[in-house]
């Protein structure tokens, strides 16, 4: 016997066999039993599933009055399936807006888009590949980097004794711009292991070299603009085409 509070509004009939439920004359004829045996009252509308997946049929009333009437017929009249309730009772259940809503802001941020690259921008460019030097502990990344404190010493050291730039219109074309017997050294603690600062002085006589020397250190021009094809007149006037 089915207790009062399990009861709900909707019935499922089960144990249906799948011919049954493909038989199109076995489901007008249980819709119009449902039918007949419903109070007339037009409010209590019916809906009528089939899950022929699951061999099963749901029948879902507005009230609990209809749903017991249909419950006892079936008990009593039909054999070839069985009837039951529901878990959940949506008979008094109301349909509600339950979305999210974004929350009331005063002001939005809108992200802008990455700059697109500049116009001598090289696409056909590869990158490096990774550095396939692994360090796992501080030894190994000491020991780099006195490695590379070491080469970069040779290499400073080496640089000293040669010159990069030269005066082609003298004779000794050996003379230098920088003047290392007149540097200059400053935080000067004698210990080899702190960084120092070392100015060296400008050779008055090699001044005209000064200039050689700067053009081998050129800033790059900045990205060509689409603008520079056209004339101040038309930029003014706004003529683009």
């Amino acid at each position: 016997m089915v207790e009062l509070e399990d009861v709900t509004n909707t019935l499922i009939l089960t144990g249906i066999s799948l011919e049954n439920l493909e038989n199109n004359q076995f489901i007008a004829d249980l819709q119009q039993e449902i039918v007949s045996k419903i109070s007339n009252d037009d409010s209590d509308f019916v809906q009528f599933v089939v899950l022929k997946t699951f061999r099963r049929i749901l029948i879902i009333f507005n009230n609990k009055v209809s749903s017991i009437d249909l419950y006892k017929h079936f008990k009593n009249s039909r054999n070839d399936f069985k009837a039951g309730y529901s878990l959940h009772d949506y008979a008094n259940f109301k349909i509600e807006d339950n979305s999210l809503e974004l929350p009331d802001n005063s002001r939005m941020f809108l992200i802008s888009p990455p700059a697109s690259p500049p116009i001598d921008f090289d696409y056909d460019r590869e990158e490096e590949e990774p550095n396939k030097t692994q360090i796992y502990t501080h030894e190994e990344l000491k020991e780099i980097f006195e490695k590379n404190q070491k080469n970069l010493e040779d290499i400073v050291h080496e640089n000293m004794k040669t010159t990069k730039y030269s005066n082609n219109e003298s004779n000794n074309q050996q003379r230098s711009i920088m003047d290392f017997e007149k540097e200059i050294v400053l935080n000067d603690s004698n210990d080899d292991t702190k960084p120092k600062i070392i100015l060296n002085p400008i050779n008055g006589e090699n001044d005209h070299l000064i200039g050689k020397a700067i053009q081998s250190f050129r800033t790059s021009l900045p990205p060509k603009s689409v603008f520079d094809e056209f004339d101040d007149d038309i930029i003014d006037d706004g003529d683009y085409s």
